[in-house]
C-alpha cells in the first residue's frame, strides 16, 4: 500500500487523490502513472466542454468515476435528462445518494415492467417519509482517518 500511496502523492495535483482498487497492486508503476495522467487529460477535456455549455447534458460516457455533490435543482435536471434515456423515478439522483439506493433500483425495475409510475412514485414518497429523520432523532457520527 505504501507503494500505491507514493505513486498517488507523486502524480496527483494539489487537492486530488486516488482511490485504488485492489487490482492496482498487481500493476506496474509506469502503468499506474499513465492511468493518472490519462484521467487528468480526460478531466481537462470534459472541463473545457462543460465551461462552454449553458445547460446540463451528458459530456462523456465510460467507466470514469468522479464523486461530485449537486444541488437540488441540478439533481432534478439530471433526473429529467436521465428520463429521456430510461425509466426514472422522481428524485432518482437525490434518493440514489442516500440510504434508499436499493429501493430506487427496485422501483425503476417495476417501472420497466410497465407498472404505474404514478403509484410507484407515491409509494416511494410514503416510504421515504416514514424512514426519514425527524426532529429529536439521535445519530451516531463516526469519522475515520487514515494515518
Amino acid at each position: 500500500m505504501d507503494r500505491l500511496n507514493k505513486i498517488a502523492d507523486d502524480n496527483c495535483e494539489e487537492g486530488w487523490g486516488v482511490l485504488w482498487k485492489t487490482s492496482a497492486a498487481d500493476k506496474e508503476d509506469k502503468e499506474l502513472k499513465k492511468e493518472i495522467k490519462d484521467l487528468y487529460s480526460e478531466y481537462e477535456k470534459i472541463k473545457k466542454t462543460f465551461e462552454k455549455e449553458d445547460k446540463i447534458k451528458i459530456l462523456s460516457t465510460g467507466i470514469i468515476t468522479c464523486y461530485v455533490r449537486f444541488d437540488k435543482k441540478t439533481k432534478e435536471d439530471m433526473d429529467n435528462l436521465r428520463r429521456e434515456v430510461k425509466p426514472t423515478i422522481k428524485r432518482h439522483h437525490d434518493l440514489k445518494t442516500d440510504i434508499f439506493a436499493n429501493i430506487v433500483d427496485f422501483s425503476e425495475n417495476l417501472i420497466k415492467q410497465k407498472l404505474s409510475e404514478e403509484k410507484i412514485n407515491k409509494s416511494i414518497e410514503e416510504f421515504v417519509e416514514s424512514k426519514s429523520s425527524r426532529l429529536g432523532d439521535v445519530f451516531l457520527i463516526s469519522e475515520h482517518k487514515i494515518n
